[in-house]
This record gives structure tokens, sequence and C-alpha cells, in this order.
């Protein structure tokens, strides 16, 4: 299918991306309230309400691979809502620290489903431009989605700590358009290789794979800097509380947003140096936070960001279901979602590390470090894209 025929289908996949920002982060408004609510918790389990979801979504991830092929794509696309909405909803309910974060196991593992069929039910009903472009706008969906989301959240949690979990209903939506429009995708025509003996050990050593799921490590490493230091840097310089930190993190949502509706034709254009186009983009938003002085140079730089951000989580999905047969494309999204889940927990780790060898003093140099990391990056990639188009066919 080369155009978008059917919109009610296409929308009720593009309302999956929604759960991309909606998992753990969701609920940071609230988590001074969480810990009022219960003193006797650690700040470890205070943490773990945003952290503990994403050591679910990995399992789980994994596993819904295998489970879309033992209850078919539809049905665990519903199965998933339904398990993200009761985990997210239910905390509201929990009389304790304990089974709140029960529930945020739950919400983990419908998460976890979800992620990666998002972007594999693209694949499934698209191919060619049409793939390229609803793969773009899903992050736009995603952006969307988040910065209605994270405003929805802030505004809830001035009620109560209960009440922020609300903001998890939003699920209903998605649940709604795919009962009604989602099908069953085809079965591919040709023999199930993932069943076959070294079918998913070939998928995880797919060069391919493996690159995209690298990048979304090392991306999202050094993403992780601006919603784990911004308010200290904020604070540090005079420029404002978490409501203006708010504004801030809503930022690369709304570049998202303009960054997926532009997507497909972002890389037609640049083809070859679309990495290093979404890595300068990078760059110059974390020069500018790094540098800025003033609450708007901040919202421009995290605007920038977030614009590159939009244009390199794409390639980077379609970069992994080009790279497999349609019935591998959960699994692989499996593994490189895991990767981008796993580099939220080394984050923290590896910035301590820099800052205990005194290679970053202040938190404006994270974000310049970063800069001078994107630029090297972008460079190497521009420079081997310009060669490879060099070498004779």
């Amino acid at each position: 299918m080369k155009t978008i025929t059917n919109w009610p289908l296409a929308m009720a996949i593009l309302s999956l991306s929604i759960s991309t920002f909606v998992t753990g982060a969701a609920v940071a408004p609230a988590l001074g309230k969480i810990a009022n609510a219960f003193p006797g918790a650690s700040p470890l389990a205070i943490q773990m309400v945003i952290s503990l979801p994403a050591i679910a979504i990995i399992p789980a991830s994994l596993g819904s691979g295998r489970l879309a092929r033992l209850l078919g794509k539809r049905r665990l696309t519903l199965l998933g809502m339904l398990v993200y909405i009761a985990g997210g909803t239910g905390a509201a309910l929990a009389p304790s620290m304990t089974v709140l974060l029960a529930f945020r196991m739950i919400l983990g593992l419908g998460a976890g489903v979800l992620l990666p069929l998002s972007i594999a039910l693209i694949a499934d009903f698209y191919t060619g431009p049409a793939r390229t472009r609803l793969t773009g706008y899903s992050g736009g969906v995603a952006g969307l989605g988040g910065t209605v989301i994270t405003l929805l959240a802030g505004w809830l949690g001035n009620w109560g700590w209960r009440q922020v979990f609300g903001v998890y209903l939003v699920m209903a939506v998605p649940l709604v358009l795919c009962i009604l429009f989602l099908k069953e995708p085809e079965a591919p025509a040709e023999e199930d290789t993932i069943t076959k003996a070294g079918g998913i050990l070939a998928l995880w050593l797919n060069p391919q794979v493996i690159k995209a799921s690298g990048l979304m490590f090392f991306i999202t490493v050094m993403v992780f800097a601006v919603p784990l230091y911004m308010a200290i840097y904020m604070q540090d310089m005079g420029t404002g509380g978490p409501l203006e930190a708010s504004w801030i993190m809503v930022m690369p949502n709304l570049a998202g947003i303009f960054s997926g509706l532009v997507f497909s034709d972002f890389k037609r254009v640049f083809r070859k140096q679309a990495y290093p186009a979404g890595f300068l983009l990078l760059a110059g938003g974390f020069f500018i936070l790094g540098m800025a002085a003033r609450l708007p140079f901040l919202i421009a730089g995290a605007f920038v960001f977030g614009a590159g951000l939009g244009l390199l989580n794409p390639l980077n999905y379609l970069r992994v279901v080009n790279a497999v047969p349609l019935e591998g494309a959960p699994l692989s999204l499996a593994v490189a979602n895991s990767f981008m889940f796993l580099a939220q927990f080394t984050a923290p780790l590896v910035y301590s590390v820099l800052m205990a060898s005194s290679l970053i003093t202040t938190m404006g140099s994270v974000y310049l470090l970063n800069a001078v990391v994107s630029v090297s990056v972008a460079l190497f990639l521009g420079v081997r894209g310009w060669v490879q188009d060099k070498q004779p066919v």
C-alpha cells in the first residue's frame, strides 16, 4: 500500500504513539505530594514511581513478538491498552507505597506491549513513502500527546496526588479507535523465518538493528540530561522554578509535532545526510541550553533540541523495521526500545562519573559537552555518507 487510503485505520494506529509519553514521567509533577502522602517511604521508593515502569517495559517489549504470534496483533493491542489503563489509574487507589509500585509495574507491562506495536502495525499495513510518512506522523502524535499530557498532569496535580493518575485515562481514546477501526494484519505470505532455528538470534545480530539500538541508547543518554538537570540548572541561574521548568519540558514535545509533519520530506531531501542533519539540530539545541542565561533562550534551545530528537527517533525506527522480515518487526523494535529504556537508567550513572572526573563542572557544561559530542557524531556520519555516495556502484 503506497498511499494512505484508510485514514480511520491510520488514526487508530497513530493514536498508540501517545503511550510513548504517558508512561513514567507523566506523574512527575505530583512526586512531592506522593512523598508527603507516604512519609515512611524511602527516597529510592519515591524515585521508583517514575523509573519502575521502564524496568517492566523491557521484558514486556521483548516478549511482545511471541505474544503477537500467539494472540494476534489486534487482540494483543487491545489487551495491552487495558493493562496500561488499569495499571495507570489503579495507582490512584493505592493504600500503600508497595501497592502503588505494583500498579506502576503493571503500567510498564502494558506500555512494553504497546511501544513496539505502535510502529510494527505501521509496517504491517503500509510500505514505501506511506510507511515513512506515518512513521514521522507517529512522532508528531507522540509529541502532541506529550504536550497535552504534561500540562494536564500538572493541572491534575494541583488537586491532589491521587488525581494525577487520572491522566492515564487518555488511553481510552486509542482504545475506542482500535476497537472500531483496527483490523488484524494479514499473515506474511512467506514462511515465518522467525520461528526457524536461529531466527530470533538473527534479529538480535542484524547489523542495522544493532546500529539503530546503539544510536537510540546513545541519544537517550544525552537527551536525559534535560529532565535530570534542567530544574537544578534553572534554580542555580535564578531563571525560574518548577512552573518555568515545565514550559521547557513541553518544548521538545511541541518540536516533535513539527518534526513529525515534515519527516517524510526531510528524509527525501537529505537522504544519507538525514542523520547528520538531525544530530546538528540536537547539537544546536544543547549549545543554546548550555550558553543560555535567560528563560526565552532556554525555551528556544529546548525547541531546537526537540526538533532534532523528533527527526532522529523515526529515522531509527524506520531503520529497524526496514532491516528485518515483516513478522520480525515487533521483536526488533522491542530490542531497540529496550536499549532506549536501559539508557534512562544508565544516564544518571554516566553523568555522575563525568562529574566525579571533573570533565563536567557545572550544569551548563553538561549541555555544552553534549553539543560537542553531537557535532562530532554529525561530522563522522556526514563524511561517511559523503564517501559512500562517491563510491562507484
